[in-house]
């Protein structure tokens, strides 16, 4: 049979570099390696052919032939060397390669055989971290203002007291399995035209566990884990904001093999509230006050989420006027400094008046003088008009 022409092999152009004719070399050794294609009965065939392509292309002088005569230069060479090639097979320590590829097996099937045999062993060996758990918690806005400690249930996995985490029967204890001798894995050795092929899988027998429970225990079923209710009292701090993700660690489910307990993770969800509301680290908060405090000023009690205090409104203030009070918002990140309460003033305007009301207000705003508040208005109008409009009712 014809053979193919060694650049369509190898799947690159004519003129290809070394590193080129490597990266297609990896590539279709890993593709066509017999083992990882257990199911066609030409595998070797096409592994082979790859590995003539590859030898000739990279070889100065045999790639100069063969470019100049084409597969003439080595009807005789290449049969001969591919008959060697399968004679001998096996690690060729002095190439460094496998069966004299070139190229070392661990690079060419990097992860392929070596990286299952680590990963099952060290999977059902080594200490392995707990399971995390997740609860959501709903707190109120002035527990988010002053931090609370919140208690919830969850269920997670315990350490069997029976067992102590054994799985085994009071009395007995897990005993080394038989089949992979403690190791957790099952080697086998099969003979390939490349010589011998070592594979690892993980032992059935204990799961790759390299331990079997005879007798397991009762309460656990040789788990050697219950599920239990657990009470666990949440810190939550000062300032938290609404959607923040809390952690609790070593609060989850034990570890195995001596491994870290898992976390808790408590997301927050805080309720609103009907006066207060929050911008960053600072507290907002509506103050209505009347009219005549608004233009006399005067000292308003407000009821704020830390107690009571007096805000200081000064003569002239306008409603939608904004009074700062430091420090008297929510702590910082870490409970470093605080934010500020902002307090917005809203002037009430006065809807029902007797008559002594109305003739009082109306001799102070002739009293003012209605030229020197003109402007203050858009329409035009001064304080004085609009005041009369609205004890009179006839605003428009």
């Amino acid at each position: 049979m014809a053979k193919k022409d060694f650049y369509d092999v190898l799947g690159v152009p004519k003129g290809t570099d070394e590193a080129g004719l490597k990266r297609a070399y990896r590539s279709l050794v890993r593709e066509l390696h017999p083992d990882a294609n257990p199911d066609d009965p030409k595998a070797d065939e096409k592994f082979m052919e790859v590995k003539e392509a590859y030898d000739v292309l990279t070889d100065p002088k045999k790639k100069a032939m063969y470019d100049r005569y084409g597969m003439a230069a080595f009807e005789n060479q290449t049969s001969a060397a591919s008959s060697n090639s399968r004679a001998g097979g096996g690690f060729d320590t002095r190439s460094g390669g496998f069966g004299g590829f070139g190229i070392p097996f661990d690079d060419i099937f990097e992860g392929f055989a070596g990286g299952m045999r680590t990963s099952s062993a060290q999977r059902h060996t080594m200490p392995a971290r707990g399971a995390d758990h997740l609860v959501n918690v709903t707190i109120s806005f002035e527990d988010s203002f002053k931090g609370v400690k919140h208690e919830v249930e969850l269920t997670k996995n315990d350490i069997c007291a029976t067992c102590t985490g054994t799985g085994a029967a009071p009395g007995t204890k897990p005993e080394l399995c038989p089949v992979c001798n403690g190791s957790g894995v099952v080697r086998t050795v099969r003979q390939t035209f490349l010589g011998s092929m070592a594979t690892q899988m993980s032992c059935d027998a204990c799961g790759g566990r390299g331990q079997v429970i005879k007798t397991p225990c009762r309460d656990c079923n040789g788990r050697g884990r219950v599920r239990k209710n657990h009470k666990v009292t949440i810190p939550i701090p000062a300032g938290v904001e609404d959607g923040v993700r809390l952690r609790m660690p070593g609060e989850g489910d034990p570890g195995d093999r001596g491994g870290p307990a898992g976390d808790l993770y408590i997301q927050l969800r805080v309720q609103p509230h009907s006066q207060f509301r929050r911008s960053g680290n600072d507290l907002l908060v509506e103050l209505p006050i009347s009219f005549t405090q608004a233009v006399l000023g005067d000292e308003v009690p407000l009821k704020t989420l830390d107690g009571t205090i007096n805000v200081k409104v000064p003569e002239g203030t306008e409603s939608g006027s904004v009074l700062r009070q430091r420090d008297r918002g929510f702590p910082g990140s870490g409970g470093y400094g605080r934010g500020d309460l902002r307090i917005t003033v809203r002037v009430a305007t006065p809807k029902r008046l007797n008559e002594s009301q109305k003739e009082a207000l109306l001799a102070f705003a002739k009293a003012m003088g209605d030229e020197a508040l003109e402007g203050t208005n858009s329409s035009g109008k001064g304080i004085f008009d609009r005041v009369r409009e609205a004890i009179r009712g006839d605003q428009k």
